[in-house]
């Protein structure tokens, strides 16, 4: 019995450390989360300063907080995940649990300032994406956009696309894309590497002449690459399991040679997918 007694509390010893571990884990995961919607956030007003904003796939509702802390007066996080509300950052009035893959926008929904999407559509049914935009797009003149590429890490990402494939969707719709944001914060550490490579504006209407006077520039063929911290992951994916392919329509794989290139130390501060 003595003996039972000792191995349920190494067990409750082991559970506890684990819980810490993952407890302290996701703390500091909100934390840096924060700091890029804040820096990210902080480029964004030099163009537009929405007074409502609108969050499908907002987690915990990292963003929203910033925003609200930056003065706007209504905000919205949809999402699918819960957690009973327990790491909300957002009021709970200001949470709706839904499902993306089976959303109806329903009819009578208001408009906001600004609606945010950021590394949630990756996540979606391929079938889904163009719903998706088009939800997005019934939400604002004005949309904060970014999915995982092909090949990014990540749990469940079953939609990863080329930049240009939600380009073209948002011109669809007559938004045009405003590249004012990558620019900035791939200069700035503090922004987590998945932003930095994959954040992108679309405006139309009034919000399109807004970033115009601000002196944005209109980009519906942005720039497509692969942060560094991203090819690292990539060339480690090919050591261990060189089947493992990035080909773009045509040109072969091309993990070897960002392996060479690696190998050679001929790294430019961003690997270009031109």
């Amino acid at each position: 019995m003595f003996f039972l007694k000792k191995i349920f509390k190494k067990g409750q010893k082991q559970l506890q450390q684990k819980q810490n571990a993952y407890t302290e884990d996701h703390k500091e995961h909100l934390k840096t989360k924060t700091i890029s919607a804040s820096l990210v956030e902080d480029i964004f007003t030099k163009y537009y300063t929405p007074e409502s904003v609108i969050d499908l796939g907002c987690g915990v509702g990292a963003w929203l907080k910033c925003w609200k802390e930056r003065g706007a007066k209504k905000i919205k996080g949809l999402d699918l995940y819960a957690s009973d509300n327990v790491d909300l950052l957002i009021d709970k009035d200001e949470f709706e649990v839904i499902n993306l893959n089976n959303f109806v926008l329903p009819d009578n929904s208001e408009k906001y300032d600004l609606a945010m999407s950021l590394e949630v559509a990756e996540h979606l049914e391929p079938e889904m994406s163009e719903k998706f935009v088009k939800v997005l797009s019934s939400l604002s003149d004005c949309v904060l956009f970014s999915a995982a590429i092909p090949l990014q890490p990540g749990t469940e990402h079953i939609n990863c696309k080329p930049i240009q494939f939600w380009v073209d969707l948002f011109n669809k719709e007559g938004f045009d894309c405003f590249d004012v944001i990558r620019n900035d914060a791939c200069k700035d550490k503090n922004i987590e590497w998945w932003y930095s490579q994959n954040i992108l504006v679309f405006a139309k209407n009034e919000k399109r002449e807004l970033f115009l006077n601000a002196g944005a520039k209109i980009d519906n063929k942005p720039l497509f690459f692969y942060q560094p911290q991203h090819v690292k992951m990539l060339i480690e994916q090919y050591v261990q399991n060189p089947c493992v392919e990035l080909d773009f329509g045509g040109g072969g794989n091309l993990l070897p040679t960002l392996y060479d290139k690696f190998r050679k130390h001929e790294f430019c501060n961003l690997i270009l997918i031109t």
